[in-house]
């Protein structure tokens, strides 16, 4: 189920952790399979209230996977939107507001990097780039639109969150091998509106552009289900994927059928 605040994530590079590890045995190259999974917006409390309403107080499946905290306060202030957030997550670089995978132009709170001098607002690498140069296949899954800043946080470079011109245009060049989520209409060709600044504003299709890349675009369960080799990209929504009690369960994929699809493709 989708949270009603909360964009479901999963960046998977198939190159899972070791389970029942203890950290300090983990060792560099250690790891050959890694899915990074991020419920956007939820606490500890979201997951202490489903315990509680749906699993009559039992361990949830997600408890025996929660290793540590991370601190995700911004470079500057102590609240953080997706943006900053999923930074630090992706690339280890506390930033600001709005900012995607981009260093701060200020880093005044303790535990925030400040970066060199020219270096303001310079693309931070992320974990899933890493994985590319290490020759790893990686993908992205998402129940929000797939430029959504969490999802971007790994796979984009922005000033701002909310420029999905711009993010759409890196994320369909990026050379991703499996993308699944919402978001079909801000990749279309289109002028933004005052209803949906987020629409495109350059003029580009990046629809066409991913069929020139030579991706396949699929649209429906059935279709992602009948893929036998990666290099998709599966848009399921002309924005975010509907709530799973509202999702129609017989065209729109659940996280979990994406999530399984895109391990068995970047397998």
């Amino acid at each position: 189920m989708k949270f009603k605040l909360a964009a479901l994530t999963a960046f998977l590079t198939i190159a899972g952790t070791a389970h029942g590890v203890a950290l300090k045995d983990v060792k560099p190259g250690f790891a050959k399979n890694v899915i990074f999974l991020i419920p956007d917006g939820s606490s500890s409390t979201v997951s202490t209230l489903a315990r509680a309403v749906y699993n009559d107080g039992e361990s949830l499946n997600i408890d025996e996977l929660a290793s540590g905290l991370v601190k995700t306060y911004n470079s500057d202030t102590f609240i953080a939107d997706s943006a900053p957030a999923g930074t630090a997550l992706a690339t280890g670089w506390k930033t600001q507001d709005k900012l995607i995978g981009v260093k701060p132009k200020a880093a005044t709170l303790k535990g925030a990097r400040v970066p060199e001098a020219g270096d303001e607002l310079a693309p931070a690498a992320s974990v899933l780039e890493a994985a590319k140069l290490n020759g790893k296949a990686v993908g992205i899954v998402a129940t929000s639109e797939v430029l959504h800043a969490t999802p971007a946080d790994f796979t984009t470079h922005s000033i701002h969150r909310n420029n999905y011109s711009v993010i759409g245009e890196q994320q369909v060049h990026q050379n991703l091998n499996v993308v699944f989520g919402g978001g079909k209409s801000y990749l279309k060709k289109d002028t933004a509106t005052e209803a949906n600044s987020k629409k495109r504003t350059d003029g580009e299709d990046m629809l066409e552009a991913l069929t020139a890349n030579g991706y396949n675009i699929v649209q429906t369960l059935d279709e992602m289900k009948s893929l036998n080799k990666d290099f998709v990209w599966g848009l399921f929504a002309e924005k975010d994927i509907p709530y799973d009690l509202d999702r129609d369960k017989k065209t729109v994929p659940s996280l979990a059928e994406m999530t399984e699809k895109a391990i068995e493709l970047l397998s």
